[in-house]
C-alpha cells in the first residue's frame, strides 16, 4: 500500500499537479507534518483528493515519474529566480555608484584592458553571454567587493 494511501490522503496512483512557492515558511506537509515549508507540492490522488507535501516527501514517496516532474518544477523555479536576480542587477546598474566603480576598474583580461576596456565592459559581456550559475557567482562576487571597498 502506498504511503499516501496509508496516511489517508487518497488512492493510488498519485499525480503531481504543481509546485507552490508560498514566499514565506508558512506551509505544512500533509504526510509527515513538517512545518515551516516554503515550497509545497500539490498532489492529486486517483479518487480526486488533493493535498500538499514537501519536496522531500515527494522524493521519498512517489514513483520515478512524479519525482522527476517535481525536480523539473524545482529547476524551472530556480532558473526564474536567477533570471530575476540578473534582471534586477542589470536594471540597478545604470547610473549607479557600482556602475561608476566598475567603469573605473580595468578589464580583468590584460589584452582587453590595453584596448581601454573596463570591468563594466566585462560585466555587460557576461550578462549577455554567461550561463546563469556563473553569472550569479560573478554578480555576488562583484557586490561583495564593491561593498567591502569602504
Amino acid at each position: 500500500m502506498h504511503v499516501f494511501t496509508k496516511a489517508g490522503l487518497g488512492e493510488a496512483p498519485f499525480k503531481f499537479e504543481e509546485l507552490i512557492d508560498l514566499g514565506d515558511r508558512s506551509g505544512t506537509c500533509d504526510l509527515c507534518g513538517q512545518k515551516r515549508l516554503r515550497l509545497q507540492c500539490v498532489i492529486k490522488s486517483s479518487d480526486g483528493k488533493q493535498f500538499v507535501v514537501g519536496s522531500s516527501c515527494v522524493e521519498k514517496s512517489c514513483d520515478y515519474k512524479t519525482a522527476s516532474e517535481v525536480r523539473k518544477a524545482l529547476q524551472e523555479r530556480n532558473v526564474k529566480i536567477k533570471q530575476a536576480k540578473v534582471q534586477e542587477f542589470s536594471e540597478s546598474l545604470s547610473g549607479s555608484a557600482l556602475e561608476e566603480w566598475l567603469e573605473g576598474m580595468p578589464h580583468p583580461y590584460q589584452n582587453r584592458a590595453k584596448e581601454g576596456k573596463t570591468y563594466l565592459d566585462q560585466i555587460k559581456f557576461c550578462i549577455n553571454h554567461e550561463g546563469l550559475d556563473n553569472l550569479i557567482r560573478t554578480i555576488n562576487s562583484i557586490k561583495k567587493r564593491f561593498n567591502a571597498r569602504k
